[in-house]
């Protein structure tokens, strides 16, 4: 594949006004463009009592513009076959266009009108409140959402935003009005530090000319560093169970805090959560699953992130095996601490995982995220050129030194949600 057409390749410039922007071929024999904007607005920025401010902000951002309501953007995006989605987690936001190429000019500039002027109608806001008040109501009663929630409460003390969904309280997402949105949007959206990835066939001096015009509203300063003084995570010393009656199936989540994705055991920890629960190979799913039969499903996975991380192991169980299942999950985590994964184990699931990579390079939409990953975590511009190096580089003695530091069971919490076990199990 010639360099200037291979998506494993980024560019990257920054921009007179401070933005970083990066751009990235499309795969070969596709006919569509992408464009993500990344910016500081996660639910760590929210202040207090407006818990849920930046999901509402981010939901809106693609619910219309001060030219177009909410219909007619939808309409617009319809007759060019495209998509407008925003999203944001607990460090940062995205809004992100995706269309054809030959609808580039029209989707891009939408894109920046979007950014730029939200409309933040008052119906739109009331019909937002209520998605999400029926998003916190279903953390409360379904098992799966349940588990999730109160396993980051266990990890978590109060203070620390890795703590929340981001879904806010009944209350706190009542309190947001208009202004609120638009004060959060000026301050973190609105910023020369974010970062902006296009996949276009387009060149960089040609991309690069047109944001140094069209995205002169940026102004803010604030970028994605935390100062903050963030409460310890700790560790529960017991399981933790939520009972649900009326239930089938018991959920059950172990996990505990990890390593940011900057950290140099990253591959090694990468490989091992892949080991672990990551997909269909693993030692859960083989085992806890298929071998034991004791799961409807089991499997684990990473959550690395530029101020931290965390990890959990999952499975969904009845009632009744609840006890072996942890038992089981227990077990595999300490078999990886333990013993060294044997030569043959890790091969497999390492072929496995780099074979992964050129299916997501197929696609416009599928190289695009792993760019925006790229630029999110300020990875080398040719870093997926040399990922299967670094993956092929690990050893079994890394895999397990990376397991004590990123997978460590001694500081996990254990929680369960769902019907409780016969005799047991009640708080």
């Amino acid at each position: 594949m010639r360099e200037r057409t291979d998506p494993r390749r980024v560019e990257r410039v920054v921009t007179d006004s401070g933005l970083t922007l990066v751009r990235q071929p499309p795969p070969p024999s596709t006919h569509s463009f992408s464009a993500t904007f990344l910016s500081p607005a996660g639910w760590a920025r929210d202040p207090p009592g407006k818990e849920g401010l930046s999901v509402l902000t981010s939901r809106l951002l693609t619910s219309g513009t001060r030219r177009l309501a909410r219909i007619a953007l939808a309409q617009l995006l319809d007759r060019h076959g495209a998509s407008l989605s925003s999203e944001c987690d607990v460090e940062s936001g995205e809004l992100s266009v995706w269309g054809p190429t030959s609808s580039f000019p029209v989707l891009f500039d939408l894109f920046v009108e979007a950014l730029e002027r939200p409309r933040f109608a008052v119906a739109d806001l009331a019909r937002t409140k209520r998605q999400l008040t029926e998003r916190q109501l279903r953390e409360k009663a379904q098992p799966e959402s349940r588990s999730g929630r109160e396993l980051l409460r266990a990890i978590y003390p109060p203070g620390h935003p890795f703590r929340e969904s981001g879904a806010g309280t009944p209350s706190s997402v009542r309190s947001v009005t208009p202004d609120d949105l638009r004060n959060f949007h000026r301050r973190w959206w609105s910023t020369r530090q974010g970062l902006l990835v296009v996949t276009t066939d387009r060149s960089l001096a040609e991309l690069r000319r047109r944001v140094e015009r069209q995205f002169d509203f940026l102004d803010g300063t604030v970028g994605f560093e935390f100062s903050e003084r963030w409460p310890r995570p700790r560790t529960p010393s017991a399981p933790i169970g939520i009972p649900l009656p009326g239930r089938t199936e018991v959920q059950v989540r172990m996990g505990g805090p990890s390593l940011p994705r900057s950290a140099p055991e990253y591959p090694a920890l990468h490989l091992a959560n892949e080991v672990l629960g990551g997909r269909s190979l693993s030692r859960l799913f083989q085992r806890v699953r298929e071998r034991h039969g004791l799961a409807y499903h089991a499997s684990s996975a990473l959550a690395p992130m530029r101020a931290g991380g965390y990890w959990w192991a999952q499975a969904g169980t009845g009632p009744e095996r609840l006890t072996k299942v942890i038992g089981l999950v227990t077990h595999e985590l300490e078999r990886m601490e333990d013993e060294r994964v044997p030569p043959a184990e890790l091969a497999r699931i390492r072929n496995s995982l780099i074979g992964s990579l050129p299916l997501e390079l197929e696609t416009t939409a599928g190289a695009h995220d792993l760019a925006v990953d790229l630029a999110y975590y300020g990875l080398d511009e040719s870093f997926y050129l040399t990922w299967p190096d670094q993956l092929n580089a690990v050893t079994p003695r890394d895999l397990q030194a990376a397991v004590a530091t990123g997978l460590d069971y001694h500081r996990a919490a254990v929680v369960w949600a769902g019907p409780p076990p016969p005799r047991s199990g009640r708080r």
